[in-house]
């Protein structure tokens, strides 16, 4: 599945890449109870990198859009029909 974020002029996207004392990271997953479930890692595009003087270290992030892509497959429990997947994100944003 791919996950495209639309990111406002002027703003940024942070990285999922964890930083020590950074920013905090992007995160995306699929909400507990559903039919489906991530099937590995979250696929990132490659982020810009700059000097951020407020952390005083280099930070990851997006401008414009992000597409991500989501590996997803039905859960052991899922039932045989049409279903609706939720797909959570802890989109971290800078201006």
């Amino acid at each position: 599945m791919k996950l495209v974020a639309e990111i406002e002029k002027g703003w940024h996207l942070y990285s999922m890449r964890p930083l020590e004392d950074g920013p905090i990271p992007t995160r995306i997953w699929i909400s507990e109870g559903q039919q489906f479930q991530l099937a590995g890692p979250v696929e990132a595009p490659r982020p810009q990198a700059v000097h951020d003087p407020n952390f005083d270290m280099e930070v990851e992030f997006y401008d414009g859009s992000a597409a991500f892509v989501v590996p997803v497959r039905a859960a052991p429990n899922a039932t045989v029909g049409v279903q609706k997947l939720q797909v959570k994100r802890l989109l971290s944003v800078m201006q």
